[in-house]
């Protein structure tokens, strides 16, 4: 059974949807997206220990991977030391 120990968020925006919003950067449309994030936008990360005792960072990137996708994608981003799980 895994375990999450840690969650965050970054909800800037990337790639084609940055240059987009760089018009409205100081729009309020775009302040708030940077808060909660919009549709196919951001990442959602989280540090788990597995049942073994492993700790990873993994991250939900919630663009879509194809056009007229509806789902993001889920990757590893970093696997951990002991002495940096706490962090």
């Amino acid at each position: 059974m895994a375990e999450v120990l840690r969650e965050w968020h970054d909800y800037r925006m990337r790639g084609k949807t940055a240059s987009f919003y760089v018009k409205e950067r100081g729009s309020f449309r775009a302040k708030a997206a940077e808060r909660s994030g919009s549709w196919g936008v951001g990442r959602d990360y989280y540090r788990v220990r597995t049942g073994s005792g492993e700790v990873f960072d993994i991250y939900y990137d919630r663009a879509p991977r194809e056009q007229g996708g509806r789902k993001g994608s889920w990757f590893l981003f970093q696997q951990l030391l002991q002495s940096e799980d706490a962090a």
